[in-house]
């Protein structure tokens, strides 16, 4: 068993979420939730990678975590696997569906990120006796690969935690656990029950955020009617009291009693305002558990044909390597208002070819022609480099925008960035969040893209910004190149043309 007991945690004096008080004791739970909600953080606090700033974390076994980013050892595969062929790992149907397909000299740092996730994710056959969360885990792999992450997920006899924004995978769970800003929520099914529970649940919050906001506004009206009323009333008092016909004690008397009755409609209405304010902003908190974004792909809409990059034999050699990287030098032309999708799996070459595109293949040999005719584009890569690697993003693009700095915070808060956000440290933001940012630089920046090019666009994007981006890129007018093995985005991208990229077999 997994709980957490009244658990908080508070950076710089904020907290992160409400306290969390929460078991989790499925076989295979999917844990969601938006962008720099506080998933990765809670995961180092279940394992005990961090301390709450209060409450309790207990284990009743060792937790082992599988996280999105770790730093490579020197050396080759075949060393960094040595020491499971003792272990029950080579008994895995996993360990004999991927192991065929890594080359065992090969060096951990000239690995694909899919093959490197492969490699990693082997260790896994091995731990013993330990709940395992797994964060992110289908980010940068093939279909084959995620295919082999289902089948581990589905394998897998005991506690699992698999923090992920992969439908696919997420409908090979036994629950959804949402992480949202008041707290965690379970849902008792996989990726479709969620989503349709969650749309309901919505729809009944959007009804309780306008019942509130009625009941608001009734209650406001109501109270100003009654005081109107009764502020004539008092006129009318004082009037006949001012052409006289009564006794001075009446008058005073009549006098008393209306400004009384003024006092107590007086309370009764701010206490009746004031639950119906405490009743709308409890409404608002919970219908605001989800960031409003808005995404949207200006385009200059370059006219059809317009020549972007144009490849006549271009192949690509590394140093040290005995052979090219693709079986055929590459021949395409790719134009304007076209849609390419950039397929072909792990260690392919995909990334490689937009940084040639791009001309950001450092340390590799180009043989061929690449031409770039010089119109606009913006490439959003893995690792969102177009970010500065220090600053905030307020900094980024404040003198690199078309918008002037009022209108610069009000654009950043449809993209989740409000208040002090705008100006936290770029490095310190979680993998959504730096993706949103590198949107905002493309979207808020001073030149209009003609040519959008996306490298696994929808990794460590939550559910929401992902259909987000898809409605965006819907409307873009541009040339839009996407490299993705994510099937559910782009089948929805409408694209017109492929360019498969394949692995050469070795000699």
């Amino acid at each position: 068993m997994l709980s957490l007991h009244d658990v908080v945690v508070e950076f710089s004096g904020r907290a992160l979420f409400a306290p969390l008080t929460f078991s989790f004791s499925s076989p295979r739970c999917g844990l969601v939730g938006a962008s720099g909600s506080g998933k990765s953080t809670l995961a180092r606090l279940l394992v005990g990678d961090l301390e709450p700033t209060s409450g309790q974390v207990r284990r009743d076994t060792p937790v082992h975590l599988f996280a999105q980013h770790t730093a490579r050892p020197a050396g080759r595969v075949d060393d960094f696997l040595a020491d499971l062929w003792a272990t029950e790992a080579p008994a895995s149907p996993l360990w004999h569906a991927w192991l065929p397909a890594l080359d065992p000299a090969a060096e951990l740092n000239a690995l694909s990120g899919g093959d490197w996730m492969r490699v990693r994710l082997l260790r896994l056959l091995a731990i013993k006796g330990e709940q395992i969360i797994l964060d992110e885990p289908t980010n940068h792999l093939d279909q084959a690969g995620r295919a082999a992450v289902v089948a581990f997920v589905e394998g897998f006899g005991r506690g699992l935690i698999v923090i992920s924004h992969d439908r696919e995978l997420l409908r090979h769970v036994d629950e959804i656990v949402e992480l949202t800003p008041i707290g965690l929520q379970r849902f008792g099914g996989n990726f479709e029950f969620y989503w349709q529970a969650r749309a309901e649940q919505r729809q009944r919050q959007t009804e309780a955020l306008e019942d509130a906001e009625r009941a608001r506004r009734l209650v406001a009206r109501e109270q100003a009617e009654q005081l109107a009323a009764q502020d004539r009333r008092m006129q009318v008092g004082r009037r006949r009291a001012a052409q006289g016909g009564q006794p001075r004690i009446v008058a005073h008397a009549m006098r008393r009693r209306a400004e009384e009755t003024h006092g107590r409609l007086v309370r009764h209405g701010r206490a009746e305002i004031s639950a119906a304010e405490q009743a709308w902003r409890q409404a608002v908190a919970v219908r605001q558990t989800d960031p409003f974004l808005r995404l949207d792909f200006a385009s200059a809409a370059p006219p059809a044909g317009a020549v972007f990059f144009a490849a006549r034999g271009v192949q690509v050699r590394f140093e040290g390597a005995a052979a090219p990287l693709w079986p055929e030098p590459l021949e395409f032309t790719m134009c304007g208002r076209e849609r390419w999708q950039i397929g072909g799996a792990n260690g392919t070459g995909k990334s490689t070819l937009l940084q040639v595109m791009t001309g950001r293949a450092h340390g590799a040999l180009v043989d061929g022609e690449l031409r770039r005719t010089g119109r606009p584009y913006v490439c959003l890569d893995q690792n969102q480099s177009l970010l500065p690697t220090t600053g905030s993003l307020l900094e980024a693009l404040t003198g690199h925008t078309r918008f002037t700095p009022v209108e610069l915070r009000n654009e950043l808060a449809f993209y989740g960035f409000t208040g002090a956000k705008v100006s936290q440290s770029l490095a310190t933001l979680s993998g959504g969040e730096r993706l949103r940012a590198a949107l905002a630089v493309i979207l808020l920046g001073d030149c209009l893209p003609e040519a959008v090019l996306l490298d696994e666009p929808t990794n460590n994007l939550d559910f929401q910004s992902q259909e987000l981006l898809l409605h965006a890129l819907e409307r873009f007018t541009g040339l839009l190149v996407v490299a993705s093995h994510d099937t559910w985005f782009t089948s929805r991208l409408h694209l017109t043309h492929t360019l498969h990229l394949a692995r050469r077999l070795p000699a």
